[in-house]
């Protein structure tokens, strides 16, 4: 999975129109809590520590090839 960025989570806090929208990382889910009335939430494994709804994961198939990691510039703060 991959996150969308929440606004200012990117370094300096600014977003720019050439910045990522979605996590650079890829993810799995850790947990899913459920309550009635709401949507669920999932947690990811060494990801941002609050819950994501559904609308916000993107999911990548296993057999995706990322671009290499000296094109990706990394700018996650965690």
């Amino acid at each position: 999975m991959r996150y969308l960025y929440a606004p200012g989570e990117l370094e300096g806090g600014r977003r720019r129109a050439t910045d990522p929208v979605w996590s650079l990382t890829t993810h799995t889910v850790r947990n899913v809590d459920r309550q009635t009335g709401q949507p669920a939430l999932c947690y990811l494994n060494d990801g941002p520590t609050r819950g994501f709804v559904r609308e916000e994961l993107q999911i990548v198939p296993h057999d995706i090839e990322l671009p290499p990691d000296q094109v990706l510039i990394r700018r996650e703060v965690h």
